[in-house]
């Protein structure tokens, strides 16, 4: 049960990754500079990484700066855009995005 749980979140964060591809390219406009995420150690072994490898090959002017730490970063005061974590987000004044549902 915990696998097939795994599998869907990860499925459902690829989803996103690929939406967030999308929604770069429909945009107008040179894109360039450098996306700062944190993940946990768990998504290095994720469908994720195939979306972010394929992410960086349709923009080789973005800089993809990845961090793979299971411990809680504070995105404004380390530079992070993005954290991608399986919990509850203890900050309100930061912006989450529940791409699947954890069941336990």
């Amino acid at each position: 049960e915990a696998g097939h749980t795994y599998y869907r979140r990860a499925s459902e964060i690829v989803r996103e990754v690929d939406s967030l591809a999308d929604a770069v390219r429909e945009s107008s406009g040179d894109v360039r500079g450098r996306i700062k995420l944190s993940a946990a150690r768990t998504f290095a072994d994720a469908p994720i990484g195939q979306s972010l490898i394929d992410f960086a090959k349709e923009h080789p002017d973005i800089v993809l700066d990845i961090h793979l730490d299971d411990r809680f970063v504070d995105l404004a005061e380390e530079g992070f855009y993005l954290a991608v974590r399986i919990s509850m987000l203890e900050n309100s004044s930061l912006i989450a995005r529940r791409p699947a549902p954890l069941s336990v």
